[in-house]
């Protein structure tokens, strides 16, 4: 018997997911860096620690990571003419609201 499986691949990281477990709505609004421990051989791993990658000093390039997401949302616009409305009303207010604040930040 074979076993057909509709998968999605992350266009930001890569990673493989089945389409019917993948539900971007119920993902975190954060960015973590995690240490993770091998629990020995067979029992997988074990997080040894786990902090926002906004506010700890890592390798992780958040610069290349943001313009990947433009290039994800530009994907989008170009692809799926019917999603553009909905990301146009929904994007413009959230990147302005943060330039605002970032610059009075500064």
């Amino acid at each position: 018997m074979i076993i057909v499986v509709e998968m999605f691949k992350c266009p930001l990281c890569g990673h493989r997911r089945t389409v019917q477990g993948w539900n971007p709505i119920s993902l975190n609004d954060t960015i973590t860096v995690q240490e993770v421990r091998g629990a020995g051989r067979g029992h997988g791993f074990v997080t040894a620690w786990e902090d926002d990658a906004t506010s700890t000093p890592t390798g992780l390039d958040l610069l290349a990571m943001a313009r990947r997401c433009l290039q994800i949302v530009g994907l989008c616009l170009r692809s799926w003419d019917v999603f553009a409305s909905d990301l146009v009303d929904d994007v413009p207010w959230q990147l302005q609201e943060e330039v605002v604040s970032r610059q009075s930040e500064g």
